[in-house]
């Protein structure tokens, strides 16, 4: 690892409670060579992390540096560690040994939030604790193997990228654009937005929306505890969406299999293309309406706690069981489709 130049300077800022308190900011940098298909990390406390794609073969940190003191601030330096998975990583030291509650004023209004970090248990705050975080601005090299971009809380936003890349916040809003490779953005609470992805991409967030337009690749994969997930524009292998509570809305989809899960929130489907074989859907409370081309040919089964079936294809076949509509059938059924809905009907209908 080489350290660059450190360049301090004071600022008066509105800190918790409306007061003004002196601030120092501080300058640093860092790189870590990066072996071709080798693992590497990079992981700050808080603060944002901007990621973009490197002109050479060496992973770069910046780091804009706020305390509340010059000492704080200064207590701050990069070092290469081990993280608990082996991989090497240019870690941004904190004095966690001696400091408890570090007060993060860009978290925003929610709860204080306990994490590890270094091997200590500490808290981030937006009003309380002593004044110290870093925005980091990193340059990830073209096809460096695997990368671990993470803070523990902070917005991440990041283009451009190339490679096995997971950018990872326990707290904050995700951006990903104008990317390709193997990708993963993992929020605890935020939203994810992602648009001009090739590749692979998973998205997953505890609490917050998942946003991707514009994808093509293998596979597809959303996943919130709570919070919607809408899809625009995506030509996949495998689309996956699933969310605990929150609507489900794919447009424009070009895939063999898709799949959607909600515990209560509608489902919406637009699928284009010819080669779906296979579609699933299961919402605890909540319509499913599902819209094929106007040449589809499927069978679809359906088990509805409570609402009814309608299929808008004038040729298709119902399937009755007990005087109830359980399925219906047009042409060779070549796409299977499966629907459970505990309250919610199921509405099978051409594409406009």
């Amino acid at each position: 690892m080489r350290l660059g130049r450190v360049v301090a300077a004071w600022v008066l800022v509105v800190g918790g409670g409306g007061r003004l308190q002196a601030e120092t900011v501080k300058s640093l940098e860092a790189e870590m060579p990066v072996s071709a298909g080798g693992s590497f990390g990079v992981e700050n406390l808080a603060g944002a992390l901007k990621v973009v794609p490197a002109p050479g073969p060496v992973v770069r940190v910046k780091a804009t540096v706020h305390g509340e003191s010059e000492v704080l601030a200064g207590s701050l330096s990069f070092a290469t560690v081990t993280d608990k998975d082996g991989i090497p990583t240019l870690r941004l030291q904190y004095p966690v040994d001696r400091v408890r509650e570090f007060q993060y004023p860009a978290r925003g209004s929610g709860r204080d939030t306990g994490v590890e970090y270094a091997g200590r248990r500490v808290q981030i705050s937006a009003t309380r604790g002593v004044l110290l975080y870093a925005d980091l601005v990193v340059e990830v090299p073209a096809g460096a193997g695997r990368g671990r971009l993470a803070t523990r809380a902070g917005a991440i936003d990041a283009e451009r990228l190339d490679g096995n890349l997971r950018l990872d916040t326990g707290s904050g809003p995700i951006h990903l654009s104008r990317s390709r490779g193997n990708l993963v953005a993992d929020s605890g609470s935020g939203d994810v937005n992602a648009a001009d992805l090739q590749g692979s991409f998973r998205c997953d967030t505890g609490s917050g929306a998942c946003h991707v337009e514009d994808f093509e690749g293998d596979r597809l994969d959303c996943d919130t505890g709570s919070g919607s997930v809408v899809v625009l524009r995506a030509k996949a292998r495998l689309l996956r969406a699933d969310t605990g509570s929150g609507r489900v809305r794919l447009e424009a989809v070009d895939a063999e299999e898709v799949s959607a899960d909600t515990g209560s929130g509608s489902v919406e489907m637009a699928v284009t293309g010819g080669r779906l074989r296979k579609v699933s859907a299961d919402t605890g409370s909540g319509t499913v309406r599902l819209r094929l081309p106007r040449d589809a040919e499927f069978a679809a089964k359906a088990s509805l706690g409570s609402g009814n079936l309608r299929c808008e294809y004038a040729d298709a076949r119902t399937t009755v069981k007990n005087d109830e509509v359980v399925g219906c059938r047009r042409g060779d059924g070549r796409i299977a489709i499966a629907v459970d809905t505990g309250n919610g009907g199921l509405v099978i209908e051409p594409t406009p």
